[in-house]
Order: C-alpha cells, then structure tokens, then sequence
C-alpha cells in the first residue's frame, strides 16, 4: 500500500490542507523530535476524551435535575 500513488496523493492531500505545505512528515523528523511529536500526537486523544467526558457528565446532571 506504501507505494500506491492514490494513497500517497491522499496522504500528501490530507497533510497539505492540514499543515500546509512546508510540513514535515513523522519520518522526516530528527530522532531527537520524535519523542515531542508523540507526546503531541498522544496529548490530542486525551484532550478529547475529556471533553467528551465533561459534555456526558454535564448531560447526565442536567437529566438528574429534570427528574
């Protein structure tokens, strides 16, 4: 699949209209700025996941007060 152009054309796609064009790809990063970008890539999950969190939380105490 690496080597499909249709991928790789989607990949540069999504990377472009997100980043922009100067972008550097995970596998062009020095080794010493791998670690930050994982933690950076890691940290975004999260961050989401506890938003998700406060919104059902925040839901569920609205439905206990109605009642």
């Amino acid at each position: 699949m690496a080597g499909d152009p249709v991928i790789a054309l989607g990949r540069a796609f999504l990377i472009e209209t997100t980043s922009g064009t100067g972008a550097l790809l995970p596998a062009m990063l020095p080794f010493d700025k791998l670690p930050e970008f994982v933690r950076g890539f890691a940290d975004t999950p999260l961050f989401r996941a506890g938003q998700e969190n406060q919104m059902r939380v925040g839901g569920l105490a609205r439905r206990r007060s109605e009642s």
